[in-house]
């Protein structure tokens, strides 16, 4: 499968991220729900060109989501687009795709502590206007708006929503338990996971490998924020019992991020790449009015 998470943290500052060690690696891009994706996506679109990048999301096609569908339609592209590519990346990228591409994958995502992250999908819900009135409608009848725990305990989709993304698409499978062997199994697959809550390093990291070299953007997607911050404790119970699972995995991939992000070769690849940032704006104009 290429080079996994376990063995970039045992051999980080032995140079173990070198390109030239995996062959032409294809990097498989995750993107996990409300865990700053999109600004990372944003990224990816305005630094590459379209034939290096394959985006799954179901705006795009619904089909994405079914993974015979993707199957089908990734071993279909032309021979030279396969060999081109350089990053898939999408909310639907399902486990596999780096053997139905014929390529070395380097599977990563991002993940978030489950309370912050179900407070941005609260947020997010409320600013698209619910988007899931069906299950809310009861309150809406009776011209209340629900918060956190209301709308919580009546959406259990987004109940333990980062281990059920991983089973939907292929990464491990739907079960009511995950024992200790089958959470490593899980979390080994990953070549890189980085935390929202060190998005900004962990990004950083992930662009100089990829090759981001020019064009940076502040964060997207932000939504507005009508959960207060004060009623936090209020709210903690809930969330953590209803993303048991997710805690775990949270928990588990935060030890193994703790121990990649503490090597010099990641902090040493996050300032040049803040330095590499800093100068961006300043050679574009640069090149600018030599160029006009």
């Amino acid at each position: 499968m290429g080079l996994t998470q376990k063995k970039m943290t045992k051999n980080l500052d032995n140079d173990y991220l070198n390109q030239s060690n995996d062959h032409h690696p294809l990097f498989l891009f995750l993107h996990m729900p409300k865990c700053a994706g999109t600004t990372f996506r944003v990224h990816i679109e305005n630094n590459f060109s379209p034939d290096e990048i394959l985006p799954l999301y179901t705006n795009i096609d619904k089909r994405f989501r079914d993974r015979n569908f993707v199957k089908e339609y990734v071993t279909s592209l032309p021979e030279d687009r396969k060999k081109n590519l350089k990053l898939v990346y999408g909310h639907e990228v399902h486990y596999g795709l780096h053997e139905w591409l014929g390529r070395q994958g380097r599977y990563f995502t991002f993940l978030r502590h489950p309370l912050p992250r179900t407070i941005s999908w609260y947020n997010y819900r409320r600013q698209k206007n619910w988007l899931d009135k069906e299950i809310i409608q009861k309150f809406i009848d009776k011209g209340i708006t629900p918060d956190l725990n209301k709308w919580l305990e009546n959406s259990p989709w987004v109940w333990n929503e980062m281990s059920g993304y991983f089973a939907d698409f292929g990464y491990c499978q739907r079960k009511d338990h995950y024992s200790e062997q089958e959470l490593k199994q899980l979390l080994d697959i990953f070549f890189f996971i980085g935390m929202t809550e060190t998005f900004d390093e962990d990004a950083l990291f992930m662009y100089s490998l990829l090759g981001v070299k020019t064009h940076f953007f502040k964060p997207q997607n932000i939504s507005k924020k009508f959960f207060n911050p004060e009623e936090t404790d209020a709210v903690k119970p809930l969330v953590l019992a209803k993303n048991k699972y997710d805690m775990k995995i949270f928990e588990e991939a935060n030890l193994r991020h703790n121990k990649i992000t503490s090597a010099s070769k990641y902090r040493q690849t996050v300032l040049r790449m803040r330095l590499r940032r800093a100068v961006s704006p300043v050679l574009k104009r640069f090149n600018k009015i030599i160029g006009g």
